[in-house]
């Protein structure tokens, strides 16, 4: 029978090729995590600058259409 001593080395071993599997995946998840993370900021923040233009180019239509208004111009 074999002593269990003997089968340590290889099972000590099996355990690290796993530990080091894992810590793989987990890195490669993260990664993946942080370019999401990066793309859903990105859309936010292209959001919020897409509505202040939006608001901007209202402001100037709105003045123009008054500076018209008031002059005798059509809009």
């Amino acid at each position: 029978m074999a002593d269990p001593i003997d089968s340590m080395p290889g099972k000590l071993d099996a355990l690290t090729e796993r530990v080091v599997h894992i810590e793989r995946a987990v890195a490669e998840n993260t990664e993946i995590t942080r370019d999401i993370r990066d793309a859903l900021v990105a859309g936010r923040v292209a959001g919020k600058v897409i509505k202040w233009a939006g608001g901007i180019a209202g402001g100037i239509v709105a003045m123009w259409a008054a500076w018209h208004q008031f002059n005798g111009g059509k809009p």
